[in-house]
């Protein structure tokens, strides 16, 4: 965002003094007088250079704006949220039969409608990689609040990170508050973070508890091409809950700190699709 800010500022600011010295070379007589044979050499270089750096700084705002799929592919979420009279209004309490091994382990739940991706293979995938139990839930439903607040913004289509995390909470209160625990809540619905109401969507948060154990949210909505009306590609979303999955799990089972770097598993900056491409994928210290 700063990048692309700072790119659009150079580019005005470069086609400005380009006209300007296009204007002052006319004004002095540069082109049709005796001063264009004694000193032409400057302003010409002059020319070429602000030609290049505005070229540069224009080609750069192009391809961001294709990068980040602003041309072309308006989001349509593939599991919009409603609110009709067949929704609970309270959650009811399960039985975490899913995740009861003993010592720490990570359990995934999924908070109503599911990540376009398999659960299953998510779950094997984490355990494999991490190297440690990787249990299933029983899905949580959505419900219309959860400890007393609502779980789905109406104005904004959205389900609430924290409103989420409530949700599971008081499915799960046994799992919840057990140290030994981290628990990974997946969703295909879209996903906005309450502290931040002038974000317009996140792919996820999560939550350290210095004490240990934790939680992390994944939404796999803002990820699937066919969102926004490209063909389907089920490797390429599997990938980026790949990387999102294992950005989480590094911070909570590893310790592992946010990055600027665009390139890091654990990335801070992650605004579009197009940043998780570019990240790699976690891999644990062996």
């Amino acid at each position: 965002m700063i990048l692309d800010l700072s790119a659009s500022v150079m580019t005005a600011v470069g086609l400005f003094w380009l006209v300007q010295a296009f204007v002052t070379g006319r004004a002095r007589g540069v082109w049709q007088t005796a001063e264009r044979a004694r000193q032409p050499a400057l302003f010409w270089l002059n020319v070429a250079v602000l030609v290049s750096f505005v070229a540069s700084c224009s080609l750069y705002l192009a391809w961001t704006v294709v990068a980040h799929g602003v041309v072309g592919s308006t989001f349509q979420a593939r599991h919009p949220l409603t609110l009709g009279r067949d929704v609970p209004e309270l959650p009811v309490e399960l039985s975490a039969a899913g995740c009861q091994e003993p010592g720490p382990r990570v359990c995934f739940v999924t908070v109503g409608v599911g990540p376009d991706v398999s659960v299953d293979e998510l779950a094997r995938h984490s355990s494999t990689l991490f190297r440690r139990p990787v249990g299933t839930l029983l899905p949580v439903v959505l419900t219309r609040q959860a400890e007393g607040l609502p779980v789905v913004d109406e104005r904004r289509r959205q389900a609430g990170a924290d409103a989420l995390e409530r949700l599971v909470r008081s499915t799960y209160p046994t799992l919840w508050r057990d140290r030994d625990v981290t628990v990974l809540i997946l969703t295909g619905h879209d996903l906005w973070v309450e502290s931040r109401p002038g974000q317009r969507y996140a792919f996820g948060a999560v939550t350290v508890r210095p004490a240990g154990g934790g939680s992390a949210l994944v939404s796999s909505a803002r990820m699937d091409p066919a969102a926004y009306g490209r063909p389907p590609d089920p490797v390429l979303l599997e990938r980026r809950m790949h990387v999102m999955v294992g950005k989480y799990l590094a911070m909570l089972l590893y310790g592992e700190k946010p990055s600027a770097d665009p390139t890091s598993p654990v990335y801070n900056g992650i605004e579009s699709p197009a940043d998780l491409d570019r990240m790699q994928p976690f891999s644990p210290p062996r």
